[in-house]
């Protein structure tokens, strides 16, 4: 048998053994052994764009997203309700519709926070540890004739999980446009964000395969997910 074949067949019963559809694995030859490396994967929790075509908006005269953020710091539930409208793109951009009863499970909003169904909170709460540092806030979201609630993950603390080195930034940001995330520092964490400014709520949310194993099986709409780099 080809080697290589082999080692596939030999990481592929290492993965069945360890319940590894959480792993990603590598291998070095050292010192004239074969050494298998296991890698967790971590992926980016994207907004489908080409699924639905609804967005929830907030009430008019809510405060803006950044300056929202530090009064919802004690809070269980957004002070305002969302309204679930349909959209259409023309020449001239986005254009807001009528009232609309389509909701996804990962549902577009205009303040781009990571806004979430009961179905996809309970997924990724059942994932948690309390080395995770997240909290839920709840937003009352209302439709043509439906009403629902959903819910916003807050992260009670900031987290230390890029490796500067590698990520790349612009000139005059401290914020990468490329991020690379250290692997020791991010593998304790089921979920964690990204370093953007406003890092409490945020759509920069990244999961853990397990995570994305549990939502892909639950046929949970409204969510892409992008593979991450790691160091």
């Amino acid at each position: 048998m080809n080697p290589h074949r082999l080692l596939s067949l030999l990481l592929l019963l290492i993965s069945s053994l360890l319940g590894a559809q959480t792993y990603h694995f590598q291998y070095i030859i050292k010192k004239g052994r074969l050494v298998i490396i296991p890698k967790f994967m971590y992926y980016w929790l994207c907004f489908n764009e080409d699924e639905g075509n609804t967005v929830a908006y907030s009430s008019v005269g809510s405060p803006l997203p950044h300056r929202l953020i530090p009064l919802l710091k004690e809070a269980k539930e957004l002070p305002f309700s969302l309204y679930l409208h349909e959209v259409s793109v023309d020449a001239t951009g986005l254009k807001k519709g009528d009232l609309s009863d389509e909701q996804l499970d990962y549902q577009p909003n205009n303040m781009t926070w990571p806004l979430m169904s009961s179905r996809l909170k309970s997924i990724i709460s059942a994932h948690l540890t309390e080395k995770d540092k997240v909290r839920w806030i709840s937003a009352h979201v209302v439709g043509k004739t439906m009403q629902a609630t959903f819910y916003l993950p807050y992260f009670t603390e900031k987290m230390d999980v890029i490796d500067k080195k590698g990520s790349i930034y612009t000139r005059f940001s401290d914020t990468s446009i490329k991020p690379v995330f250290d692997s020791k520092k991010v593998q304790p964490f089921a979920v964690f964000h990204g370093d953007t400014m406003f890092w409490q709520i945020t759509s920069r949310l990244y999961v853990n395969e397990s995570i994305k194993r549990d939502i892909e099986k639950a046929k949970l709409t409204g969510i892409q997910f992008n593979r991450v780099k790691l160091s």
